[in-house]
């Protein structure tokens, strides 16, 4: 998720929903022992779109709302936390 997050950066999220459109957010990759954080780009009912805010094209797989581990809420940086928006700017 460059270059809202770097190498090294600390990550703090929130297991509780609701997650909307623009929330960055944690999930283990469908098929994959590997953790992913992406946007949620649309959300339709239980299903949601994720995808990186460095490319046009969104994760060529859907995820339940339950499939999601929990929201971004703050980046700690060099000794200093910094809050997450959850929009689509980022």
């Amino acid at each position: 998720m460059f270059p809202l997050f770097l190498a090294g950066d600390i990550l703090t999220f929130d297991r509780k929903g609701p997650f909307c459109r623009g929330d960055v957010v944690v999930y283990r990759q469908p098929g994959a022992e590997r953790y992913i954080i992406h946007r949620i780009i649309s959300a339709r009912g239980e299903m949601v779109r994720t995808g990186c805010d460095t490319n046009d094209l969104p994760d060529p797989y859907t995820l339940s709302m339950t499939d999601i581990i929990g929201k971004v809420t703050t980046v700690s940086r060099n000794g200093e936390d910094i809050r997450v928006s959850g929009n689509m700017s980022g």
